[in-house]
């Protein structure tokens, strides 16, 4: 949960950095994506939930970095999320279990 207000000067920040890497692409400079273990810590780190929601989130997300060897943010490609869906049900996972893990990509994803 974030404090009172707090939407407004994350909304902001975001728009800055927005504005920040537009501005580095015009340039021609190279955008690097963010470290997805970093990522991935600070989402953890973030959420106000139960520690077994933590630690499914964990384990799925870690999965998924595992199995594709993700280094960074920007390799979650709509391809990968795919053939992550293909690979889940090569294992045997019935819907609601493919359901779940893209439903925790998707939180990971908007984080």
């Amino acid at each position: 949960m974030h404090p009172v207000g707090a939407g407004k000067a994350l909304a902001l920040d975001y728009g800055r950095k927005m504005a920040l890497e537009a501005s580095q692409v015009r340039g021609g400079q190279p955008i690097h994506g963010k470290e997805i273990l970093n990522a991935l810590e600070a989402f953890l780190g973030g959420e106000d939930v139960k520690t077994c929601t933590h630690e499914l989130n964990r384990w799925h997300l870690e999965a998924r970095i595992g199995h594709f060897r993700l280094q960074t943010v920007d390799q979650l490609t709509e391809e990968l999320v795919h053939e992550w869906l293909g690979h889940l049900k090569s294992l045997g996972y019935n819907p609601g279990g493919q359901s779940l893990s893209l439903r925790i990509l998707r939180t990971f994803c908007r984080f």
